[in-house]
């Protein structure tokens, strides 16, 4: 009954409640695409610019570098690049070296090292066979006590691969790939090390002898090195022993004066170094000592 008065004639039609569509809602204006149209097409043309201009400094800066590399740089690079492919021919024929005896040219005397300009190298013997892992091994190296044992002075040859990087071709082999923050920091690099180091690294490319040290094992306090020393200039071979800690000269069967190191007295570790280096010292003189007293 209540269905008929519902459809009572003249009556209104009841329709159940819809939210309207939202296209037509008067809450959500309408999106101004035009407007938002214009200020991405603006944003684009500025980063576009800016690429542009970073490209175009990137570019500038390329220039300015291959400039003074190849040119102010030219002469230092080719010393700089012989000493190195020197150094490195010199530590890979150590390495391959599979004599034990003891080595001294006849008349050497290690004093003879005061009186001109050294280097000198300790590595790892595992790291000494080829160019790369030379590099790695000496830019790696800490100071130690062995020249100063023996009273010598030398230019670590750490400076020559580590601070001379920047006269090596690789210093300037990415730069295509390389970000104007990165070429701004390698330029900077290069002009403060010309202006710094370089006076050092050439004297240190101009050294009269060079002396090696390979460790055999991970300790050169526990495992025996290998002490060789060159004339530079000739790239004669002045020494050659194979020593270890403690004095003892292997092969040679020289021994030096000392008390057993387990009845002294605890040291710190760099004193211990500093006796261990010294001990390394002390028979290289011993060999040297008593091979020019033959």
């Amino acid at each position: 009954m209540a269905e008929n008065s519902m459809n009572e004639p003249g009556k209104p039609r009841l329709v159940p409640a819809r939210p309207p569509a939202l296209e037509h809602a008067g809450y959500l204006p309408r999106m101004p695409w035009r407007y938002l149209g214009a200020a991405a097409l603006v944003l684009g043309l500025v980063l576009a610019f800016y690429g542009y201009r970073q490209n175009q400094k990137a570019a500038e800066l390329r220039v300015s570098i291959l400039q003074k590399y190849e040119g102010e740089l030219a002469a230092p690079r080719a010393r700089m690049s012989a000493t190195r492919d020197k150094l490195n021919q010199l530590i890979s024929g150590a390495a391959a070296h599979s004599g034990t005896d003891s080595i001294i040219a006849p008349n050497f005397k290690l004093s003879d090292l005061r009186a001109g300009s050294g280097l000198y190298l300790r590595i790892p013997l595992e790291s000494a066979h080829d160019k790369q892992h030379i590099i790695d091994a000496a830019k790696l190296m800490e100071p130690d006590w062995i020249p100063s044992c023996l009273r010598l002075s030398p230019t670590t040859a750490r400076e020559i691969y580590e601070v001379g990087e920047f006269l090596m071709p690789e210093f300037v082999a990415n730069l295509a790939n390389e970000s104007v923050i990165k070429l701004r920091v390698r330029q900077d690099t290069m002009e403060r090390r010309a202006q710094s180091d370089m006076d050092k690294l050439l004297t240190a490319a101009q050294s009269h002898w060079f002396m090696l040290v390979l460790q055999e094992g991970e300790s050169r306090h526990d495992q025996p090195v290998r002490v060789f020393i060159w004339d530079l200039a000739t790239q004669a071979p002045l020494l050659f022993a194979r020593v270890q800690s403690q004095g003892i000269v292997l092969t040679s069967h020289i021994l030096s004066q000392g008390v057993d190191p387990k009845s002294q007295p605890a040291l710190g570790d760099r004193s211990r170094a500093a006796a261990n280096d010294c001990s390394i010292a002390g028979s290289l003189k011993k060999l040297a000592t008593s091979q020019a007293a033959r």
